[in-house]
């Protein structure tokens, strides 16, 4: 990573070099790193080699920041305003706590920082956030439209399995009334089943 890093700079100064005359600004890469545990490879060019080199005093050593956004403090989270305070925010809590409770703080870019989330996370969640007509203001209310979009989906698929089940039965001799008895179903439901298989 040292070496790669090394090479962003060097490709920052060449274009400076390209479009500029005699005015340079410094090439600083930080390394965004998004692991539950700490950072373990190498963070200079020097832990790269094997052996140690008699030129070692002479080599200029190249050396990134490693930014380990689960071990940010929760002071410089809360410090954070842009929306990578979301982002910031899970990995920590994530890594501490082992689960997320998402905060109610507005998002500027919410469809962006949902892409984002599932793109660092693979959490099939944000995706189906990101699908949500009309977009979320916060990742309370994105976490409240998929939780309420799952239970929606598996109310359906219980619908689906009672009314195969109903069919099934009245295909074997039982009357509609028997089988709402034998499933406890509730009157208004009754009246929804009626109706579904009216329609069928």
């Amino acid at each position: 990573m040292a070496l790669r890093a090394l090479a962003y700079d060097v490709a920052s100064y060449l274009d400076q070099l390209s479009k500029r005359k005699g005015q340079f600004y410094p090439a600083v890469t930080y390394v965004f790193y998004y692991g539950n545990k700490h950072w373990k490879k190498n963070k200079k060019l020097s832990e790269m080699f094997k052996q140690k080199n008699l030129l070692e005093k002479l080599f200029q050593d190249h050396r990134i920041e490693v930014v380990e956004i689960a071990f940010l403090e929760r002071e410089v989270i809360e410090r954070l305003k842009s929306d990578f305070y979301i982002v910031a925010d899970y990995f920590e809590q994530v890594r501490t706590k082992k689960v997320y409770i998402p905060p109610n703080r507005e998002l500027k870019h919410p469809l962006e920082t949902c892409y984002l989330m599932y793109t660092l996370t693979n959490d099939e969640r944000f995706l189906e956030i990101t699908e949500q007509n009309g977009g979320v203001k916060n990742m309370c209310e994105a976490f409240d439209y998929y939780e309420n979009r799952g239970r929606q989906k598996r109310i359906q698929e219980e619908q689906k399995w009672l009314l195969d089940a109903i069919k099934r039965n009245m295909s074997e001799g039982f009357s509609f009334q028997q089988i709402m008895k034998i499933f406890g179903i509730s009157q208004d439901e009754q009246n929804y089943y009626f109706q579904k298989l009216q329609e069928e």
